[in-house]
């Protein structure tokens, strides 16, 4: 019988120990241990008997008891009714255990690091109970519309329907364009704090849309204990820029320098901003630009914002070469303005191409040709026959080609089919004889050779 106590109370032992009780279980268990070790100990001193001899002794007392009792006439209990009032007896003593623990450690710090002081993990922080009353939201969805990049204010307002307070325990917005907050009464109601029954509230979100451009949805997941949650909101945008700039790059494509003193060219550029706005400095101008206000202001689009106008030019004096860059404004937006410009400068020589001319993967044992043409802007010009050299790499020779004599000439450049296989780089110098006028023009090789497949 004592066998199956034992496995009874290793069973009730187990079953605390899964509830996460076993520091405290356990060394109340050891103490029960150690009270009956002792008892044992000192009846044995008592009785001069080894501990072993008294636990002989209980025995043979609990029989000369049961021998008294049949002589008494009286019927004992039977093992199974014994072992049944044992095991009840048990566990009230181990539900007594139970209600004298201390309250469980709700410090999560404590029980994120494992602290040893802490006498329940968190998972035994009781639960908040669920609330027989519903959150009903008027629109679970919000379609900004078209907006432009700045912060929007957006509200789900809601009703505490039913009798039953409700807590709101978790806001979680799908990404960091948007922060959301309760509010009850117009006054931000912390996580957690219990709304009555029957009020009204919002869930007020702010949206960032500084960052973003076109399409651009947002959620809020929303968790608590009323009935019908969790729930999730959306804040659907289509997000314009700030500024939006007519076209977005203004190109002036290839402008003869020889023009440029007679009359600079120049583009009218549209500018859509959110707002009305000022620009209080240009903080960066390309080389070979100037920028100036028209004074010319319209109504935006569909009424929202505020149309300028630009005009973007050339100076006369711009350097010969390909220009692209970014004009950028400081404006009383707090935002800056871009326009891109480009624009091909070119003397009395036109070069195609102009800076680089590449070749790209080149299997070895190869000798492509790539040709570089020349011809004047200048319908007057003749064009004396130039020179031509190749420095840096020997993997590529040049040549001159007459295409048409005064007028056209081609530079061909090939790959030696004994080059190394690797990344070549070289650079094409072509000159022209002095007393011309002619300004020398410099193009970039480049070429990648690899093994035959």
């Amino acid at each position: 019988m004592k066998s199956r106590l034992a496995t009874i109370l290793s069973h009730r032992i187990l079953a605390v120990l899964a509830l996460g009780f076993s520091p405290v279980l356990l060394g109340a268990c050891g103490e029960a241990q150690s009270s009956e070790t002792g008892s044992q100990s000192a009846a044995a001193e008592q009785t001069g008997l080894d501990p072993a001899g008294a636990a002989g002794a209980d025995q043979e007392s609990e029989s000369s008891a049961s021998t008294a009792s049949l002589d008494s006439k009286t019927m004992p209990p039977t093992p199974k009714a014994e072992a049944a009032g044992l095991e009840g007896e048990i566990d009230q003593q181990l539900k007594n255990m139970l209600n004298e623990l201390p309250q469980a450690n709700q410090d999560p710090q404590a029980n994120r690091n494992g602290e040893r002081g802490s006498t329940a993990p968190a998972l035994l922080v009781p639960q908040q109970e669920g609330s027989s009353s519903k959150i009903v939201f008027e629109v679970d969805k919000r379609d900004l519309g078209e907006i432009f990049q700045q912060e929007y204010d957006v509200d789900f307002p809601f009703l505490v329907e039913g009798t039953d307070e409700v807590i709101f325990t978790s806001l979680k917005p799908s990404c960091g364009c948007t922060s959301v907050e309760i509010q009850v009464d117009g006054k931000t109601v912390p996580m957690g704090t219990p709304i009555p029954g029957g009020s009204r509230g919002v869930v007020a979100a702010v949206f960032d849309s500084r960052k973003y451009s076109n399409r651009k949805s947002s959620t809020i997941d929303v968790r608590g204990n009323a009935a019908n949650l969790p729930s999730r909101l959306q804040i659907n945008s289509f997000i314009q820029p700030t500024f939006q700039v007519r076209p977005s790059v203004i190109r002036f494509g290839d402008v003869a320098k020889a023009n440029l003193a007679e009359e600079a060219p120049s583009r009218v550029v549209k500018v859509i901003a959110s707002k009305p706005f000022e620009i209080e400095s240009w903080a960066s101008l390309p080389d070979g630009f100037t920028v100036e206000d028209t004074g010319r202001r319209e109504e935006g689009p569909k009424g929202k914002g505020e149309a300028r106008f630009f005009k973007v030019a050339i100076e006369a004096d711009a350097p010969t070469k390909q220009l692209f860059g970014a004009m950028v404004a400081e404006t009383s937006l707090k935002l800056p303005l871009q326009i891109t410009v480009q624009a091909n400068i070119i003397g009395p020589v036109k070069y195609l191409p102009a800076e680089r001319l590449y070749f790209n993967m080149v299997n070895q044992g190869t000798s492509p040709t790539k040709v570089v043409r020349i011809h004047p802007t200048d319908k007057e010009l003749t064009l004396p026959e130039p020179s031509v050299e190749v420095e840096g790499d020997d993997a590529f020779t040049a040549l001159v080609h007459t295409e048409k004599e005064g007028r056209r000439y081609g530079i061909r450049v090939q790959i030696s089919p004994e080059a190394a296989t690797g990344r070549h780089q070289a650079v094409l110098h072509i000159r022209w004889p002095e007393g011309s006028g002619l300004d020398d023009q410099e193009i970039l090789i480049h070429a990648l050779i690899r093994k035959p497949r």
